[in-house]
């Protein structure tokens, strides 16, 4: 029976600690009225299978209806209220609300709330 004591470990993966005013951030136009902050992705990071970053809706505001080609999506809403509409069936959002979409997934988010609503993405 082989020594298992004799295997060679395997290289640590990359490792990096994100502050909250990291990533690079781009205001939203309406309907959004927010921004979305890439906080990693495979061109300022070692991780080349998933981006994630945040989307911050004002009250009132939506991310317009969409479907990704490429990529599945998770989404988490960690602040705010909200209604999703999820290829054309509406689901309640509140904090803790996590959305799992395939590609070619119709979606959209609307603040229904009166503060921002936070969403924390990886696709």
């Amino acid at each position: 029976m082989p020594d298992d004591t004799a295997r060679k470990q395997p290289e640590p993966g990359p490792l990096k600690c994100i502050a909250p005013e990291d990533g690079q951030s781009f205001w939203q136009p309406m309907p959004s009225r927010g921004y979305a902050t890439v906080k990693s992705s495979p061109w300022d990071t070692p991780h080349n299978h998933f981006a994630t970053g945040i989307q911050v809706l004002e009250p009132g505001a939506s991310i317009r209806e969409h479907a990704h080609q490429r990529n599945d999506e998770v989404l988490v809403v960690y602040r705010g209220t909200g209604v999703a509409k999820l290829d054309g069936e509406e689901h309640a959002l509140e904090e803790g609300t996590m959305m799992l979409l395939g590609r070619y997934r119709q979606h959209e988010v609307i603040n229904t709330g009166d503060e921002q609503m936070k969403i924390f993405w990886v696709f």
